[in-house]
C-alpha cells in the first residue's frame, strides 16, 4: 500500500496546486510551481513539467452521478528538460485524479476531476 502512495505523490502535486510537499513513510516529495512550469523533487531526483491548467464551475450537474462535484479542474503536464524542451511520454493513462485504465494517445499526462466508475481505477 505505501509502495502505491509513493507511486502516486508526484502525479498528486501536479494535480493540486496549492500542495507543497507530501510524504510518505520517511519519502518526501516537493513542488515548486512557478506558473506554467512545475519542478518535482523527490527520492529519485528532480523532474521538471510544464502544464497547461482550467478550472471551473459545471452549471449543471444533473445525470452525471453522486460523486460529481460542480467544480472541475483538468491539468495537461509533459515533462520537460532543464532548458524547457519537451520530452514526450510514450504510455499513459488518464489521471482523475489518480491512475485510471483509460489509454491516452496523445504524449502527456492528463489529470481531470472526471466522474470515473470504481471499476476503471488502477
Amino acid at each position: 500500500m505505501l509502495e502505491g502512495f509513493r507511486e502516486q505523490a508526484p502525479d498528486l502535486l501536479l494535480a493540486l496546486p496549492g500542495l507543497a510537499s507530501i510524504e510518505v513513510d520517511g519519502s518526501r516529495w516537493t513542488s515548486t510551481d512557478s506558473g506554467d512550469t512545475v519542478v518535482l523533487t523527490g527520492p529519485e531526483g528532480t523532474t521538471r513539467w510544464m502544464l497547461r491548467r482550467a478550472s471551473g464551475k459545471l452549471s449543471d450537474t444533473a445525470g452525471l452521478g453522486m460523486e460529481t462535484s460542480p467544480e472541475w479542474m483538468v491539468c495537461w503536464a509533459v515533462p520537460v528538460t532543464d532548458a524547457g524542451v519537451p520530452q514526450p511520454l510514450t504510455e499513459d493513462v488518464l489521471h482523475a485524479p489518480t491512475p485510471t485504465d483509460e489509454r491516452l494517445s496523445l504524449p502527456a499526462r492528463l489529470i481531470a476531476s472526471l466522474p470515473i466508475e470504481a471499476s476503471r481505477r488502477v
